[in-house]
């Protein structure tokens, strides 16, 4: 079963049994028609979800009480592959992006994508090469062009040299 995480639960929220999210996806209206997800490799039917202030609140059918949900803190919410949100030209789900080899326009190999941090602003990227461990922010326009299928992420190597720590 292929997986992808769509979000972290953040803590309880109220006495009900709800879940505040945080979403690791930007399709928010994606929550709105969730029917069940994954966590820790058991399945839970949705019973309400919605969105507020960028976080998602959710509740499960069977876990209306904070006692039944307080073990579910800090656990991602997943979904199926063939049941996640559809992607926009040029969208990629970040686990796609780990593994990933970074090189320039000019053939040098910068290293292997490991993780990747969500700060807001800009994605930050860290590699693990011949030369160690960086990281780097995903800028826009610092990227030629991402292969998920050959695992390639090409980058201007002016870019690269001028963000990269």
């Amino acid at each position: 079963m292929d997986l992808l995480e769509i979000g972290k639960v953040l803590k309880p929220q109220g006495l009900k049994g709800e879940l505040k999210v945080e979403p690791t996806i930007h399709d928010m209206d994606y929550f709105k028609s969730l029917k069940s997800v994954i966590i820790d490799g058991k399945t839970y039917e949705v019973k309400t979800s919605f969105v507020r202030q960028g976080f998602v609140y959710i509740t499960f059918k069977g876990l209306e009480d904070i006692n039944l949900v307080e073990n579910l803190r800090n656990k991602k919410l997943k979904v199926e592959r063939d049941n996640s949100p559809k992607l926009d030209y040029n969208e990629f789900f970040i686990v796609d992006m780990i593994g990933i080899n970074v090189v320039d326009e000019n053939g040098k190999n910068y290293g292997e994508v490991i993780d990747i941090d969500q700060f807001g602003a800009a994605d930050v990227y860290t590699i693990k090469g011949r030369n160690g461990i960086h990281t780097f922010p995903f800028i826009k326009d610092m990227v030629i062009s991402v292969d998920v299928h050959d695992k390639t992420l090409l980058v201007k190597s002016d870019k690269i040299k001028e963000v990269m720590v």
